[in-house]
């Protein structure tokens, strides 16, 4: 068998998640593959590479404030803590915030104490995912809401299967749960019982915004709204989470505002 062969008499890739960047090899290995593309938030991760270089066309479905009117998803509100990092004065590199420089500002302790005073003001008992910059920064949060006697944990992408698993159960289990995280629990992670998340960066990517803050709209019982901590200014920058969103355009039209 000829690898270079492997697997070209395909006629159809059905792809999920189609805004994420590292899919795109696809394309140069199937190019004469008919692609069909499906995600809640349809503009590309990757700036350099927008979604209309490899799809031909947009469908756009039903949007938030739909979703929300059928009561598919909860409302949210969103709150911004005074005194939160100014996102201006934070470095870009490939397109995005400095992960490293951005990391270390919000790690800064009247950024961290800002976060408790967050959840304090607006969350405390309620079930939370919390997403950090990067592992040093979300570590000191967690130790941050442990020191003020809060029931919570750290997850990242070097922690073990089975650690993932029972930190996934805690949280389905706890109700008071604050879940510490960096980039764990965006896409694909689904928990109606989360009542409240923090975003505790700031992002260039609304594709990113938009799926970090989802994770607390799936409806549960007794839950008619969630609760967004935008620590990072992202809703004053891109939009809240809950507004229109002509996605069209914005395939057309990438690189506009």
């Amino acid at each position: 068998r000829n690898d270079n062969d492997f697997l070209k008499d395909v006629g159809l890739i059905i792809m999920d998640e189609a805004h994420i960047g590292n899919h795109f090899k696809i394309f140069d290995h199937f190019p004469d593959t008919f692609i069909i593309g499906f995600t809640a938030t349809p503009i590309s991760a990757s700036k350099k590479k927008p979604l209309k270089n490899y799809f031909e066309d947009i469908v756009c479905g039903i949007d938030i404030p739909e979703l929300i009117e059928s009561k598919s998803l909860c409302k949210n509100i969103t709150y911004h803590i005074k005194g939160s990092v100014d996102r201006s004065k934070l470095k870009i590199k490939n397109g995005e915030f400095d992960e490293a420089q951005m990391g270390g500002e919000f790690k800064k302790a009247h950024n961290v104490a800002n976060t408790i005073k967050g959840y304090d003001q607006h969350a405390i008992g309620i079930k939370t995912i919390v997403f950090n910059c990067n592992i040093d920064h979300s570590k000191t949060v967690n130790d941050a809401f442990l020191a003020a006697g809060y029931n919570s944990r750290h997850l990242d992408s070097k922690s073990t299967d089975e650690y993932r698993k029972d930190c996934l159960i805690w949280l389905k289990n706890t109700p008071d749960a604050i879940l510490n995280n960096v980039g764990i629990l965006t896409t694909g992670f689904d928990d109606p019982t989360v009542h409240a998340i923090i975003v505790n960066k700031a992002t260039l990517s609304l594709s990113l915004w938009l799926q970090m803050c989802g994770r607390g709209s799936r409806p549960n019982d007794g839950k008619n709204h969630f609760t967004i901590i935008d620590l990072g200014g992202n809703a004053a920058s891109m939009g809240d989470w809950d507004v229109p969103r002509f996605w069209d355009q914005m395939f057309f039209n990438p690189a506009a505002p």
